[in-house]
């Protein structure tokens, strides 16, 4: 079987994983192991489950509850459970708890119940099993612990506490090692939550259907009657606390008013009103000054509105002040008299009549007085301005002062103001204190449990233990998967392909030929293990290289061939070299190209490491005329790897890069076969790359030691260039297997030159 074009009637057989035709092939080979294991796994389960003593399971059922019950509230002295999936899971683990169980174990008196005290049932030896009788020898005491031992070289000490103090713990510690009855009471105890409600499934496991019941029931009520005493418990305890707390806080408050009422006695801050006297002032003085304010503006404005009048020179009659003199209303009354006496006398007499004479003297007595008068109020404003103004810039200093202290005072209101809310928050937690304490006292003996019971555990009617048919089924189950498991760890551990037909059949890819190992001559010399086909030309490893460089020419008389393996060491480079050199000695163009540019390992063994290689033409470094070399005797041209130490640049970077893509097509030009020595495929992907520029791909197995599975995976690492695998050659195989199958190894090249 060969990879050709029409590679689609072997996917099958390449699918990645392991197929059910792989379970036949292990089941036909290691049938009788299989076999046997599987009977004998059950004949002792068989046994087993027929020692086992019958067991029997009571259920109960408890709820967490969603409704508080109450009768006072008392929500702040006692919380209740806040049902959600955390609260349940932690009753869940409180009903399984080691302090809950001691409780159970006194209460039913389990200590002297031998089911409890002896280990029970365990598992037989396998002398039981077969009808021997266990030895009668005494069993050894177990030896001293370590805190025994300290504690018995402390007895002569001279501190007997200490010996004692160790003594307690050495007790402490065996007690603790050896209480089997905790032990075997939790390892029958299961609690579990019902899927996502608030109920609580209780089971427990025993050898007698109404022990495991009254347990069951047991476990329930000691649970609740816990709720009960520790709500019982925390509301004493607060009443307690709360009561001293009181005490305390009391003092506290009664401190804190003493405190407040000295500092404002001592500062004078308020007066009789309970508000500041600083502020009540600053009303004052505000109030007055805007009084005073208002009445300087008035006076002012009338005395600065007879004063402009008498600078224009008008009369003062029309001021308002002057208007409402009384003074003045009686002298212009007595003026206007005059002022008519004078016009009848004037129409009477003539102007040198002594009466008319007598009325001007009148008239003008009358006006000199009313002038006085008028004058004497326009003084009176100017002396009522200059007294407001005074008395306004007297209020605006005082105002001033006051705010002076008021701002000097402001570290001792900050003050008052601390001690004010000292005070208000001691009272306000007093009161709280006492409301709590008045709840806690009203709550005493009104404690309910925060679960009740659903479903009380019943006497089991039937044993729900051992299910003998299940453990033997499941016993036949386990030793056949024992069994497979070792069968199939054995192929997969058994080291790789034995021949050609195995490699066809699980790869289908042919086997084009098997190469024998050149032993300690090529393991010491590996130049001239690369040039054995010239230092040994008649060995049978010669003759295998002719072989397969014949069926490689058979199918591909030119062109690009990449040598492949899945891991080092399995002769690959070897075979490049020696298959380069057979085909250049055929007379062929042939270049040999090192495709490692992480170790260069062909490099290295031709001895080129410092001539220019791969990676120096594809950076630039040099031109392929440089890099290639001729071997005039074998008319071999060699490209190394890299001249130096390996590139920093990336080799994958490299391979993948333009560059490669036209160095390849140039070589092609001016070549006939061109042969790669390529690094190993699994490791790094630079395989993968190279592959894109072969014809055919040949991969290199070495015998009985690469893996299958690796093998598999390399392959299938080409992805769509799998194709291009020609076949598999058989490296390493040891000289007598290489003989004996040397036949077959003909046979196989020959279906490749007839299919070709």
């Amino acid at each position: 079987m060969e990879r050709s074009g029409d590679i689609s009637q072997h996917e099958d057989e390449v699918e990645e994983g392991f197929g059910f035709e792989d379970m036949l092939r292990i089941l036909r080979r290691h049938w009788r192991i299989i076999l046997s294991v599987t009977l004998t796994a059950a004949a002792i389960a068989t046994q087993l489950s027929l020692t086992m003593p019958n067991t029997y399971v009571a259920v109960a059922t408890v709820q967490v509850e969603q409704r508080k019950k109450k009768i006072v509230d008392i929500d702040e002295v006692i919380q209740e459970i806040s049902v959600n999936t955390q609260a349940v899971e932690t009753e869940v683990e409180i009903l399984s708890s080691s302090t809950l169980a001691l409780r159970v174990i006194d209460k039913r008196g389990l200590r002297r119940d031998p089911e409890f005290n002896e280990q029970g049932w365990s598992f037989p030896s396998i002398s039981a099993l077969f009808g021997v009788k266990p030895s009668t020898a005494m069993p050894q005491p177990a030896p001293p612990s370590p805190l025994d031992k300290l504690a018995q070289s402390a007895v002569s000490g001279a501190d007997p506490s200490v010996a004692d103090y160790l003594k307690t713990l050495a007790g402490g510690e065996r007690a603790l090692s050896r209480d089997t009855v905790l032990q075997a009471y939790l390892e029958r105890l299961k609690t579990s939550r019902i899927r996502n409600s608030h109920l609580i499934e209780v089971t427990f496991v025993s050898e007698s259907p109404t022990k495991s019941a009254q347990i069951v029931n047991t476990i329930v009520a000691t649970y609740l009657e816990d709720q009960i005493n520790a709500k019982t418990g925390a509301n004493k305890l607060a009443t307690d606390l709360l009561n001293k707390k009181i005490v305390d806080m009391r003092e506290k408050l009664n401190v804190a008013e003493r405190k407040l009422e000295t500092f404002k006695a001592k500062n004078d801050l308020f007066d009789a009103d309970g508000r500041f006297v600083l502020d009540r002032q600053l009303n004052r003085e505000m109030e007055a000054l805007v009084k005073a304010s208002a009445e300087t503006a008035e006076t002012r404005a009338r005395f600065d509105q007879a004063r402009s009048m008498i600078s224009r020179g008008e009369t003062l009659e029309t001021v308002s002040s002057v208007l409402k003199s009384a003074t003045v209303r009686v002298l212009r009354d007595e003026l206007a008299k005059a002022l008519r006496k004078q016009a009848e006398l004037e129409t009477k007499y003539g102007p040198r009549h002594p009466e008319i004479k007598r009325a001007a003297a009148d008239v003008a007595k009358a006006e000199s007085q009313l002038n006085r008068e008028t004058r004497a109020i326009i003084q009176n404003l100017k002396t009522e301005s200059d007294i407001a103004t005074d008395r306004q810039a007297k209020l605006e200093q005082n105002l001033k002062d006051l705010k002076a202290r008021i701002s000097a005072s402001k570290d001792k209101t900050w003050e008052l103001g601390e001690l004010d809310r000292e005070v208000e928050a001691t009272r306000k937690l007093y009161e709280e204190l006492l409301t709590r304490s008045k709840q806690t006292t009203q709550s005493l003996g009104l404690e309910f449990p925060d679960s009740r019971i659903v479903q009380r555990a019943s006497v089991p009617l039937k044993p729900s233990g051992p299910k003998r048919k299940q453990i033997v089924i499941l016993s036949l189950i386990g030793g056949f998967a024992v069994a497979f498991a070792g069968a199939f760890l054995f192929e997969v551990l058994r080291p790789g392909f034995d021949g050609a037909t195995e490699a066809e059949k699980e790869l289908a890819v042919a086997q084009v030929g098997s190469l024998p190992d050149l032993g300690d001559a090529g393991e010491a010399d590996a130049l001239r293990a690369a040039r054995w086909i010239l230092a040994e030309p008649r060995s049978h490893y010669s003759e295998a290289v002719r072989s397969l460089q014949h069926a490689v020419n058979a199918r591909m008389p030119s062109g690009v061939l990449l040598l492949a393996s899945s891991l080092a060491g399995e002769g690959r480079t070897t075979l490049a070299s020696n298959l380069a050199v057979q085909f250049a000695m055929t007379g062929q163009r042939t270049l040999l190209i090192d495709g490692d540019l992480r170790y260069g390992r062909l490099t290295n063994t031709l001895g080129i490491s410092q001539k220019p290689g791969l990676a120096d033409i594809i950076a630039g470094r040099a031109a392929p005329s440089d890099a290639i070399l001729h071997d005039g005797g074998t008319r071999l041209h060699v490209l190394g790897a890299y001249a130096g130490q390996p590139p920093e640049t990336a080799p994958t970077e490299l391979l993948g890069s333009r560059t490669m893509t036209d160095l390849m097509a140039t070589l092609r030009e001016h070549f006939d076969m061109i042969v790669i020595d390529a690094p190993p495929v699994l490791p790094v992907a630079d395989t993968r790359i190279l592959a894109e520029f072969a014809d055919r791909i040949l991969m290199v197995v070495r015998w009985r030691q690469t893996s299958r599975l690796f093998v598999k995976q390399a392959l299938r690492a080409f992805g769509p260039n799998e194709v291009k695998v020609q076949g598999l050659v058989m490296s390493r195989v040891e000289p007598g297997e290489y003989l004996a199958g040397i036949g077959l190894d003909d046979r196989a090249v020959e279906r490749r030159a007839q299919a070709a």
